[in-house]
Order: structure tokens, then sequence, then C-alpha cells
């Protein structure tokens, strides 16, 4: 979005760098299925979808390789880290659990949504069955709900334990802030950079993550906790280390999230609708889940909905090859070769 490329171009001034837009100007469906296609493998996220067209104009331009920050969070801070921070005051100003059961119902009552669900944390601290607990919802897009709803209760457990169990594998140990970081760079860093490499090696190019690099995961991982993990202030280290190289208002500005604005494409009238609308009847998704997500669209929808186009790519290979893919493909295919 501008919004997006403002941010970056302010950085650019700043490091006294040369910045160039890479635009996306087609319909998000036309990366989504080109993501798809090329590694038959679901991006995790909506912004996963471009990296194969920003390969692919690097190797336009005479740039086979690039940087990504992909496990930053993870090593040294994520947001979600605060919660844990506040329920722990929580737990140290509130020793008693039933003070905090009755703290979590006043709040509900005056609508103090987050405070309700901190003095829940509290009480669930090293509960890891929790499903609200940070480490189950690191990385998480989805709705809780509607995953209940199609799959039951205990298949939404089992598979969130599932997904903690590569922490026991990797022995990270039982304090909370380091197994949501643990999961954070486990369950989603490395799976974001294996996909997004395979996106960058198709289009002739390198994507290196020096986050991801053992030396730097050793060398975090010997950090003592409160240097790494500073009270209500993720990533503090790496902000301070910038500040020594580049401009301290930086390093500290507030941390832009993505801007695609994702449920207003999958809603009727917007870009992805028509996709949405020919979603094939599957018998494990509820009909008045998925009538009441396609009213007002959640990520369990954008995931369903991924799911369809994969299915209908691979499995029944019934997707329509419509011109605008047909386009987008051919006039890839010739400007890499006319580069090479």
């Amino acid at each position: 979005t501008w919004g997006d490329t403002d941010y970056a171009m302010t950085a650019s001034r700043a490091l006294g760098s040369r910045h160039m837009l890479a635009p996306a100007n087609d319909p998000y469906a036309v990366y989504l299925l080109d993501a798809l296609e090329s590694t038959a493998e679901p991006p995790n996220h909506v912004q996963s979808a471009y990296f194969g067209r920003l390969a692919r104009m690097m190797i336009q331009h005479g740039v086979s390789s690039g940087l990504c920050g992909e496990g930053a969070d993870s090593l040294f801070g994520l947001g979600l880290a605060n919660q844990l921070h506040n329920a722990s005051v929580l737990r140290r100003l509130l020793p008693s659990s039933w003070l905090r059961r009755g703290g979590a119902v006043v709040s509900d009552l005056f609508g103090w949504t987050n405070l309700a669900a901190t003095f829940r944390l509290a009480n669930h601290w090293n509960d890891f069955s929790y499903l609200q607990h940070p480490v189950n919802q690191a990385a998480v897009f989805t709705d809780w709900a509607a995953v209940e709803t199609c799959f039951g209760a205990r298949a939404a457990a089992d598979a969130a334990a599932q997904r903690r169990a590569l922490l026991d594998r990797y022995a990270v140990s039982d304090c909370p802030q380091e197994r949501l970081h643990a999961i954070g760079f486990l369950g989603e860093a490395i799976d974001s950079a294996s996909l997004w490499t395979t996106l960058f090696n198709r289009a002739g190019a390198e994507l290196l993550c020096p986050f991801l690099d053992s030396r730097i995961v050793r060398l975090a991982l010997n950090l003592a906790p409160d240097v790494r993990f500073r009270f209500r202030r993720p990533k503090d280290l790496l902000k301070r280390a910038l500040a020594r190289l580049a401009p301290v208002e930086l390093a500290r500005r507030a941390k832009l999230g993505f801007g695609q604005p994702i449920f207003e494409w999958l809603a009727p009238g917007g870009s992805l609708r028509p996709f949405v609308d020919r979603i094939a009847t599957y018998e494990f998704v509820d009909a008045e889940v998925l009538a009441r997500v396609r009213q007002r669209p959640t990520w369990f929808l954008y995931s369903l909905l991924v799911y369809d186009l994969w299915h209908k790519l691979f499995i029944d290979r019934s997707l329509p090859q419509d011109e605008t893919r047909k386009h987008e493909n051919t006039k890839t295919r010739k400007e890499i070769s006319a580069n090479h």
C-alpha cells in the first residue's frame, strides 16, 4: 500500500540507500495463484503471495539476491510478549487466583476486554493448553470459534498441541517467554523463510535470512533474558543497535503492519469475492460457519479460500485458466528469458 511505500522510502532516505518501488497492481488473486502454482504450498499469510513478483522484478533489474529480516521478532522480542509482561505484573499484585478471576469478571462488566484477558492469562500463566495463551497465538491467523465448530474443540486443542510439540522436540524450557519466542521461531519464521526462499529460487534469485543463521541464533539464545526481552520493549536490543548506525527516530518509530485489506477483498464487492462465491462444498465445513464468514470475513474464510484454490489446482484440476493469469505468467516468462 502507499502507507508501506512511504514507510520504506523514509527509511531509505534516513539510511542513505536507494529505494525502488516494486508495484503489484494486479488483483491479489493473480499473486496468490502464482504462489500456489509455483510451490504447491498455501501461503502462510497474505504478504507471502507477493514474493515471487518481487524476486522477478529484482532479477529484471540485475539484482540476484536479497536480505530478509525474518526471525528477528522471534529472537529479540515479539509484540505478544507484552501480554506476558502485563500478566506477570498482575500475578505479583494479586497472588490469589480467586482475586484474578474476580478481576476478569469485573473487567468484563465494564467492557475492559484487554484487562479481562490479562487477568485470565495471569491465571493460565503456565497452562499452555489454554488457547488464548500467547504461545498459541503467535502467528496463528485463525478464527478459533469457526475451527471448533467445524472440527470440534478436541481437534483444535490437538492441533495447537502438535504445534507446541516442536518446543519439546527442541528442549525449550517451560518459561512462558522462552516458549512464546521459540514457537514464533520454529512455527512461523522458519516456515515463512522456506516458502519465500523457494519463490525467490524459482525466479532465479537468492533470499538470505541472517536471523536464521545458526551463529545469530546461538548468540541470541545465550543472552540473559532481561537483555533479550526488555519489559514491554520488544526488539529493544535491535533498536539500540540500529540507533548507533542510523537516526534514533528511525530506530524508535512504531512498527507498521502490512496494509493489505484482505477482509475487504473477501467481502461482497471485493476483488476476491468471485472466488469466495465459488468455494466448493466440503464435508468438514459447517454450513452456518461458512454463511457467517462469507457475510463477515475472518481468517477462517481466507484459509478456506486458499485451500479451495489449492484443491482445484492440484486435486480436481478444475480451476479455469483465466486470461489475467495467462497474461501475467506469459509476460513473466518472457521477461525472465530476455534477462537471462
